[in-house]
């Protein structure tokens, strides 16, 4: 391979952009994932855990993409520099490009991967989340203590019909039975997996039910803009109707202002403009509101679709929020009874089981 061409000089400088790129945005996002675990999970958290982050996760598949492309730029820019420099040592620009290239790839490297280990430390590095597995059951005796365990009784089994919620919602309805399935199965498994699915589905839960809740009140929001706008556009039209009734009075009352005025003509068209401005400022200002509201549904929405840089926002979520107003039909008597519910409903009422039975 010639190393001393264009062409590879610009590959490897794309390859150093993209590296950093990729590096910045996933320490930026883990750190943000971190963030949004603890401050939905709150006290239930006892232990480092960052929601969504697993082995078999798109965030380690981007950890093992990233550090392949730091491989490839430091294994192109050593033997570019290994074979310049040893023919034309310093004297050749070509060696100081391929030293350059290897030094920030060694220290892309290091930043990245050292990143991830300091922003997991450096988050979870408080008393709350330093309970030893030796410590966990007396931990969730004392959380039993301060979490509120609703459930008057605790299900063995949830039993949900399937092909019935399939026909609105199949998405959602194949999260909703990949949930009753691990609660069915819970107590069978070590404290630890237990407990990481438990903090799986809660954060699930509580994310859906927190980022819905902001979306009605969003909406609500843009209704009651919407209806000043509708109310202001009505006083307009009466306004317009009025001044038809009442036009000879205001020509007359025209004639006499622009009369008194006559001396400054220049300062009546700037009072006459001032006062359209700001007619037109509030008038604007409130539609403005308006469009903001209507135009943030769209990133309310992108908010909850699946994103592989932000490791809680995973298929399951953005399946849960794929139809908001479906039903769910189950059962907590083997299906003896069947009830019917909301899927914001049921998934609280889930909830208050899955609390209970984690805790009893």
């Amino acid at each position: 391979m010639n190393y001393q061409q264009t062409t590879l000089v610009i590959i490897l400088i794309l390859l150093m952009v993209v590296s950093i790129y990729l590096a910045f945005k996933f320490l930026l996002n883990f750190h943000r994932s971190a963030k949004k675990t603890k401050q939905i999970l709150g006290r239930e958290l006892i232990m480092p855990y960052v929601q969504g982050m697993k082995w078999a996760s798109s965030a380690f598949f981007n950890i093992i993409m990233i550090d392949i492309i730091i491989g490839i730029l430091l294994i192109l820019s050593s033997l570019g520099f290994g074979k310049v420099y040893s023919t034309l040592k310093w004297a050749n620009n070509y060696t100081a490009f391929y030293f350059a290239v290897m030094l920030l790839t060694l220290i892309t490297a290091l930043a990245f991967n050292l990143g991830i280990v300091i922003i997991y430390f450096v988050s979870f590095n408080y008393p709350q989340y330093k309970t030893k597995k030796s410590e966990l059951p007396e931990e969730f005796k004392s959380l039993k203590q301060i979490v509120s365990i609703e459930a008057s009784e605790i299900p063995e089994t949830i039993k949900i019909d399937a092909d019935k919620m399939q026909a609105r919602n199949i998405l959602a309805t194949k999260v909703i039975s990949k949930f009753l399935h691990f609660y069915s199965i819970l107590d069978t498994f070590p404290l630890i997996k237990k407990y990481k699915i438990y903090l799986d589905q809660i954060f699930k839960i509580n994310f859906f039910a927190d980022t819905l809740l902001f979306m009605e009140q969003q909406k609500q929001k843009e209704e009651e803009i919407l209806s000043y706008v509708e109310a202001q556009q009505n006083i307009k039209k009466q306004a317009a109707n009025q001044d038809e009734l009442d036009k000879d009075a205001k020509v007359k009352k025209e004639i006499n202002w622009m009369e008194e005025m006559a001396e400054n003509v220049n300062n009546k068209a700037v009072a006459e403009n001032l006062k359209n401005t700001i007619s037109a400022k509030e008038y604007n200002k409130k539609y403005d509101e308006y469009y903001q509201a209507v135009r943030s549904q769209d990133p309310m929405y992108a908010s909850v679709n699946k994103n592989n840089w932000l490791t809680y926002r995973d298929a399951d979520v953005q399946d849960l929020f794929y139809n908001t107003q479906s039903t769910v039909y189950y059962s907590i008597d083997d299906g003896k009874t069947i009830i019917e519910k909301p899927l914001n409903e049921f998934l609280l009422e889930y909830k208050k089981f899955l609390v209970a039975k984690f805790y009893k």
